[in-house]
């Protein structure tokens, strides 16, 4: 299987290659600044340095046939100016995909455990994760409501506090049913599995899960 990911970085997209590449899939990663990949790593990947809110760039990686395509696009906790750029992405990634002999069979998306829907969850639960989050919040709510609002398959995988731990193990439950916790956490290395694995289960997958 061909993976695409837009903007790898050391956190989530790292581990999503490092553990494709262990099942053999092709990876193919759009970057800004390609230098920036471990050399250990780069030879082993196609990288291509476009810019992942560039609509125009979009849509030339659209005019190929792309199987899976992985947002993993993130900014630093303690970001200077408030972003844009989760929902930019993915406003880049719908725009383009009708203007394109060919379009993305399916997106995945990484967000929150309390994006969108946040409003049911406990007030002390949404206090913390809006006031510890705030754009980054409003930002990824708006990009859920975009993809909503279109027909683009996908899976939008939601995590709690995530942690560097080795441990791998993870499980998935209906946002809808989730009850959340101040003290559960999970690596990013079980977030990574959980998308290598959704790969083949996407057709079955509901459009929204938590990982936990």
């Amino acid at each position: 299987m061909h993976i695409w990911i837009i903007w790898w970085s050391w956190r989530i997209g790292k581990e999503i290659i490092i553990q494709g590449l262990n099942e053999w899939h092709t990876i193919s990663t759009l970057v800004r600044n390609p230098p920036k990949i471990e050399s250990d790593m780069a030879h082993k990947i196609n990288v291509l340095q476009w810019d992942g809110t560039n609509k125009k760039d979009i849509k030339k990686l659209l005019n190929t046939w792309i199987e899976i395509l992985i947002h993993t696009v993130s900014v630093w906790f303690f970001h200077a100016k408030p972003t844009d750029i989760y929902s930019r992405v993915t406003e880049a990634v719908i725009s383009a995909r009708w203007v394109s002999d060919h379009h993305c069979k399916h997106y995945m998306v990484m967000s929150s455990s309390g994006t969108h829907h946040g409003r049911s969850l406990p007030f002390p639960f949404q206090y913390a994760y809006e006031y510890f989050l705030g754009d980054v919040a409003d930002d990824k709510e708006k990009e859920e409501s975009l993809l909503e609002k279109s027909s683009l398959p996908r899976t939008v995988i939601k995590a709690i506090v995530l942690n560097n731990n080795e441990k791998i193990a993870y499980k998935t439950t209906l946002f809808e049913n989730y009850s959340p916790s101040v003290f559960r956490t999970i690596s990013r290395k079980a977030i990574a599995q959980a998308f290598i694995e959704m790969m083949w289960k996407r057709e079955k997958m509901k459009s929204k899960i938590v990982i936990s």
